[in-house]
């Protein structure tokens, strides 16, 4: 749950909606191609630099991103590691795919995956930002730590 939508009150008095909308906004987007990604920005003029903030070695578009860089590509290989999935992190376009035939209905193990999915999806996008917009960094291992 991020911190914006806790208001100050007990984490426990926050609605799901509420806490879960941020989240679905941005899966929603990372699906539908539509996060605004430095491909996208530099289109549009508003800025200069493609390079990935995230590996720093390649440009940033959303294939990129989810999961060809390998800051993000490392961060799923451990979900997909944990959740005792053994394949190989696929990029994005497959990813939707795989999780489209082998994830879909009320199975515990499609939930778990559909969680795991929005879970990176959010904080990889989240890091990103912060480290374009805030010059904060934060390792992989720093998240596995946060989720102990």
């Amino acid at each position: 749950m991020h911190t914006y939508y806790i208001k100050q009150g007990e984490a426990w008095n926050v609605r799901v909606k509420q806490a879960a909308w941020l989240t679905q906004k941005i899966l929603g987007a990372a699906i539908q191609g539509r996060l605004y990604t430095r491909d996208r920005l530099i289109r549009w003029g508003s800025i200069t630099t493609p390079v990935c903030a995230l590996c720093e070695e390649a440009d940033e578009d959303h294939e990129h991103l989810f999961f060809e860089c390998k800051y993000s590509a490392t961060i799923w290989g451990k979900l997909l590691q944990w959740a005792g999935i053994s394949r190989v992190v696929k990029g994005w376009t497959e990813e939707i795919s795989w999780a489209t035939s082998f994830a879909s209905g009320r199975r515990s193990s499609a939930t778990l995956y559909r969680l795991m999915l929005t879970c990176a999806v959010y904080h990889i996008w989240q890091e990103r930002n912060w480290r374009i917009f805030r010059n904060q960094k934060r390792l992989v291992e720093d998240m596995e730590e946060e989720k102990e």
